[in-house]
This record gives C-alpha cells, structure tokens and sequence, in this order.
C-alpha cells in the first residue's frame, strides 16, 4: 500500500513537546473522557507523553493548528480524531483536522537508531538537561526527539517546541551534524501567547465539533493565512517586548485602514483593542495609543495589510463560534 501524502501547497509544523502533549491531552478529554490523562497520574508513560503542564499549553496548541493546515506528531497511543477512517498501513493523515502521524515510520525509526538513542542520553550536555527526570523514561523522552526531528526534515517542516525538550532537540541535532532542522524561534511562540492574552481569545471549554468547525471552515482558513504571515515576519526589537511590539503592529495595521472609519468600529465580534490599551506601557487612552509614534513600515506592514486582516484572527473564531451554536439551536427548534 502507498504511503500517505500530504499535499505540497499547506502549510504545516511539527508539533514536539510540550505542545505535543497538550494536543494529545485536549483530544484524550474530547475522545476519551480523559481516561489517560487520569492513568498519568500513575503511568509514567502518559505523565511523560502529556508533561506536568499540558494545560499552560492546550490554548496555544489549538492556535498553531488553527494557523496552520498541517500539525504533525509523533505516534502516541492516545485518541485521534476519527481515527479508524484515516489510518492507513499504520500511517494516519486526516486531513479535515490537519493531523499527520505514522506509526510505521516511527517503529522503524526507532529500530534503526536505538544506538543513537543510547548514545545521546551518554552525552553529557544531554544528561545534564535529563538529570531530575527518571531514568526508565529516558528513551521515550530522546526516541520522541528523534523521530520530530526526522519528520521536520522528511516534511521541510518547522519544529516547535520549548525550554528543555528544545534544548535536548538542538543538542541532538548538533551530535548528528543535523544543520538542516529549523527549530521555532521562541518568540515566534510567544506571538501567539501574547495574542491571545491581548485578545482574551480561551478555546477551553472548547469540544472536537467546534474545532472541526473553525478548522474547515474557509473564511477562517484566510484570517489564518494572514496571521501566519504576520507571525513568521515578525521581529521584536527586544525579546522581551514582544507583546508591546505586537500591539504597536496592530495599532499600526488599524490605522492604516480603519482609523478613518473610527478605532471602535475596527472588531466586528466581540473583542476590541480598547480594552486592552492598559497594556501598552506608554499609553493608557485611544488618543495616546493612536498618538504612539512608530515607523512600523520596515516591518512590512503595508505588505502585510490584506483583505483579511490578521489583526481580527481572534475576532473571527468567536463569530464562527457563536454561528456554530446559532446554527445547533436553530436545529433544535421544532
């Protein structure tokens, strides 16, 4: 039988740990009542796939499959999204939810490189990142590093991951002369944080048909699109500024079209940018946020600026969420 392929023209990621664990989380409390996260509190297989804090993570996990078109994974036992119909040779690629794994892959992979794997928990840099975690949960943790890198570069994929599990993933790439992985930037990251906080845009309590919703639904895909573009282009003057930055990229980006047709008017949905003004450190009002003084244009932003703006990414999924309840209530009315 073929192998499963995913078409060239979408974009996709690798999703490593601990976003990783927060997508398998979120889809074991969906599909599965949360059997296995309640067996991680005594097996350490499910506290290593899921991590101590998988719900930190579970808001940014479903953004980055909103964003993108393809989210792929490691194989894990753990419920999937319709998973009968798209499992194949023991490969799995559903493409309405945007989700690739391989169990096939993986079991070969880890066969092969078994010598790699012991040879990197040998390795003192690697050891020292391992050194608090248990020992028997050593190769789960390197086998899984392994095999997200070898996807990033079977799939010319980024790789997103965080803090420690990143810092083992780029040793690892180093020990095998791996130059060719890109790993995401952290700030990348914390675009989509700090947009979320900005917006107050939760997906908890949020269940697989609201997801599956909001991922097929086309109008979102384009605000999608237009957010991603804004994310891979983005550059923080400082770092640690990064949500001030992004407030001025949207302040900036409002400006250029809708100024004119009055600030208040700019969200459609639920969410607007003046409540959130206190979180700019040198204005505290629409006359000193619209006052700030910032040439944004090396930015790209005029690039940026589409018929769908990125900036009501957030504003967009509350109206395709309240459609979808509308649409559900309607059909309960006899």
């Amino acid at each position: 039988m073929s192998d499963i392929s995913i078409p060239n023209d979408l974009t996709k990621i690798v999703l490593g740990h601990p976003l990783s664990g927060a997508l398998y989380a979120y889809f074991d409390k969906e599909l599965n009542e949360g059997r296995h996260i309640e067996s991680s509190k005594t097996q350490s297989y499910y506290k290593t796939l899921y991590g101590k804090h998988f719900e930190t993570y579970i808001d940014i996990a479903l953004t980055l499959s909103l964003i993108y078109d393809t989210v792929i994974l490691p194989a894990a036992d753990n419920a999937f999204p319709d998973y009968e119909k798209y499992e194949s040779n023991g490969e799995y690629y559903n493409p309405e939810f945007g989700l690739y794994f391989t169990w096939r892959d993986e079991a070969n992979y880890r066969y092969t490189i078994n010598e790699k794997i012991q040879r990197a928990i040998a390795d003192l840099e690697v050891s020292a990142l391992l050194w608090n975690i248990p020992k028997h949960v050593h190769e789960q943790i390197i086998g899984e590093v392994f095999f997200e890198l070898s996807m990033a570069n079977k799939f010319d994929a980024t790789l997103y991951t965080l803090g420690r599990r990143q810092a083992i993933a780029k040793r690892i790439a180093q020990i095998e002369n791996d130059k060719s992985t890109e790993f995401s930037e952290i700030s990348k990251i914390k675009v989509v944080s700090s947009y979320l906080e900005i917006t107050g845009l939760l997906f908890q309590p949020m269940d697989i048909q609201s997801f599956y919703y909001l991922k097929t639904e086309k109008d979102l895909r384009e605000y999608s699109n237009s957010f991603l573009k804004v994310m891979e282009d983005f550059l923080a003057d400082n770092p640690s500024e990064v949500k001030r930055e992004l407030l001025l990229l949207i302040k900036e980006a409002i400006s250029k079209d809708k100024l004119n047709s009055k600030i208040s008017g700019v969200f459609e949905g639920s969410l607007t940018i003046m409540n959130y003004v206190g979180l700019i450190p040198v204005a505290g009002t629409i006359a000193g946020l619209v006052g700030i003084g910032s040439d944004l244009a090396s930015r790209g932003v005029e690039k940026l600026n589409k018929k769908h703006k990125w900036y009501e990414f957030a504003s967009q999924i509350e109206k395709m969420k309240s459609l979808e309840r509308i649409n559900a209530a309607l059909k309960d009315i006899k």
